[in-house]
């Protein structure tokens, strides 16, 4: 069965649920919900199902969604599917974290206080926004025009069509749909996982050439001046290290402003930050152990340059977690006013 909303909801605000099904049932609106769960019927594979049929998923948001799991998998599969979401604000609370970063820019319909008194105006409000979903094309068969004619013997019955298959349920066949569907959502968060960690790991575009290399040449004065070349190692060396103090301090002033552009989320930020910090280390670490000629006791009993190493290694990190700071709150910042504008009170 096709279904227009299909409703997600937290068990404590199941009052309000049941109401807004009321209403919109009343207007001729088919809604699925988890009431609609048969006994013995797997719930993950109906929930899969009903989502598939359904053309909107109408989010009753409170507080406790925030930390719905459940509503995470959802809004995965809906997205997978292109299905609409529309959030409906029913408590004085705002969305946080991943479903901050999901739903802020969605166009939200606020009907808290009492949002179960409100069943009927927000019933009215999802009616009108279905008229702008174009259904799916129902199949048709052409139908025979009725002539009339002389009464005559009535027409043998056409035998059953004949299957080659065996028969198959309408249950099996919707565990099959739900498992083929969970299998994409999983496929796609896979690539796109994959997709964020291949371009938010040193974010390095063609551009910052510009910057890049004025940075890496006032960063060559600075070695020179502290560490003399005279050989191939000792000249690998100065380049090694010239190469990592440019890397991290132009990552450190330009990455996080990336990321924030990007819309990335806090916890990513940090990871891909770290990861960032530890290539330049990497690099300034061998360019000083290449300038000793491979000998690790001299390198680690260098205290002058491992003093300055350390310190500049410290003030890049330093800078470069201020930048993940303003960049998380300045992105938390534009997405609740993102928030904030799309929020319609009924």
């Amino acid at each position: 069965m096709a279904y227009d909303i299909f409703i997600s909801y937290r068990r404590t605000d199941q009052m309000v649920a049941r109401a807004l099904v009321e209403q919109l049932e009343a207007r001729g609106v088919a809604v699925w919900w988890d009431q609609k769960i048969e006994g013995g019927e797997d719930w993950r594979d109906a929930i899969v199902a009903g989502l598939e049929s359904a053309q909107a998923l109408v989010i009753l948001f409170s507080d406790e969604c925030n930390d719905s799991k459940q509503l995470k998998k959802e809004m995965a599969i809906a997205d997978t599917l292109d299905k609409l979401v529309i959030p409906v604000l029913i408590e004085d609370t705002k969305p946080k974290g991943h479903f901050l970063y999901e739903l802020a820019a969605r166009n939200w319909i606020q009907v808290f206080p009492d949002p179960a008194s409100r069943a009927s105006d927000l019933a009215d409000r999802l009616a009108r926004e279905l008229d702008h979903i174009t259904p799916p094309p129902a199949s048709s068969s052409p139908v025979a025009e009725t002539v009339a004619a002389e009464p005559s013997a009535p027409a043998a019955p056409a035998p059953p069509p004949v299957s080659t298959q065996g028969p198959i349920s309408q249950a099996e066949d919707g565990s099959k749909k739900a498992a083929q569907v969970r299998k994409k959502v999983d496929a796609k968060q896979a690539r796109e996982e994959k997709r964020k960690t291949m371009r938010d790991f040193m974010p390095f575009r063609f551009l910052d050439l510009i910057g890049l290399i004025p940075l890496g040449a006032f960063m060559y004065l600075i070695v020179t001046e502290e560490w003399y070349t005279g050989n191939f190692a000792e000249n690998v060396g100065v380049a090694l290290m010239t190469l990592g103090l440019a890397l991290a301090l132009y990552g450190a002033l330009v990455f996080p402003f990336r990321y924030y552009l990007r819309q990335r989320r806090v916890w990513r930020i940090i990871q891909m930050q770290v990861l960032n910090v530890l290539v330049p280390f990497a690099l300034l670490m061998l360019g000083l152990f290449s300038w000793w000629e491979g000998d690790l006791g001299a390198t680690v009993d260098e205290g002058f340059s491992f003093v300055i190493i350390a310190a500049l290694v410290a003030t890049i990190v330093v800078s470069a977690f201020g930048g993940i700071f303003i960049a998380a709150v300045a992105g938390g910042r534009r997405a609740m006013n993102a928030f904030n504008k799309n929020v319609e009170v009924l």
